[in-house]
């Protein structure tokens, strides 16, 4: 199942960077703030939500929550990561016009999950605990004409911590559909 969804992912991510790279140019301003949704997140049983906030031209710094439940466990997630937008560099190379929040971006990423066991009293040594995990994230977003959004990407979070018998890495490929301001 995971190298099925692994797969289909990047060809998700793949089929979404072939898009018109023109729609950069109908962006009508610099933008501060994205809200998003991952709504391919919805095919491992997790709802992931999101906020992003520009702190300089080239920079920003995103907060997300999940929920996740895969077969018995359950999880409630936050995350945030730190990203360098890469705008300066391109708009002199290749002679576009991105704005913030736009184009190619890379950075380091923390997640905190707390995990619960719902299932059978016969693994009674399942219990309910917390994990944290470090990481990066890459991604690259769009901005259509009104502030739309498309942002492939993909993050790698290890785990610090946790338990034997649940060791969660988290990653792979993701997709923010969202809206700037």
């Amino acid at each position: 199942m995971k190298k099925t969804l692994t797969i289909l992912t990047l060809a998700i991510i793949i089929a979404l960077t072939s898009v018109n790279l023109n729609a950069q140019k109908v962006s009508t301003g610099n933008y501060g703030q994205t809200i998003y949704v991952n709504p391919f997140a919805l095919i491992v049983g997790m709802i992931d939500v999101g906020y992003e906030q520009k702190l300089s031209p080239e920079n920003s710094f995103t907060v997300n929550a999940n929920y996740w439940s895969y077969y018995d466990w359950r999880a409630i997630g936050l995350g945030a990561s730190y990203r360098w937008y890469f705008n300066e560099w391109a708009n002199s190379t290749f002679n576009l016009n991105k704005k913030s929040l736009e184009g190619l971006s890379v950075g380091p990423r923390v997640e905190f999950y707390s995990w619960s066991w719902g299932g059978s009293s016969t693994f009674n040594n399942y219990d309910s605990y917390t994990s944290f995990g470090i990481g990066a994230e890459a991604g690259y977003k769009w901005v259509f004409a009104g502030g739309w959004t498309i942002e492939p990407g993909v993050k790698f979070v290890f785990p610090i911590g946790g338990k034997d018998y649940n060791s969660y890495n988290s990653y792979g490929g993701n997709l923010g559909l969202g809206y700037s301001w």
